[in-house]
């Protein structure tokens, strides 16, 4: 839960070209959580991780949540995280 509120909470210095940094809420969470994507290395949380399974249960927003997932490979961290600007939060 305290992850979940830093994660909602960003500072200033979390943004990167106006949208919110991948490597910061990787950060946030732990890298234990994460693994590289194929084909392109992008962080994604792994799927047995807890912060997978419960972090839309402990209130992570589902388009923010998808974008820590990484699922769809189609997408660039930049391009699946347009909307996750300063005024998203």
């Amino acid at each position: 839960e305290v992850v979940v509120y830093w994660l909602l909470h960003p500072s200033s210095s979390a943004f990167r070209g106006g949208i919110l940094s991948l490597n910061w809420a990787v950060m946030v969470v732990g890298w234990s959580h994460f693994e590289p994507r194929d084909p392109d290395g992008r962080p994604a949380l792994k799927a047995d991780s807890v912060f997978r399974k419960r972090g839309i249960e402990l209130g992570v927003p589902e388009a923010y949540f998808n974008w820590l997932c990484g699922d769809d490979v189609r997408y660039t961290e930049t391009e699946d995280g347009f909307m996750l600007t300063p005024e998203f939060f």
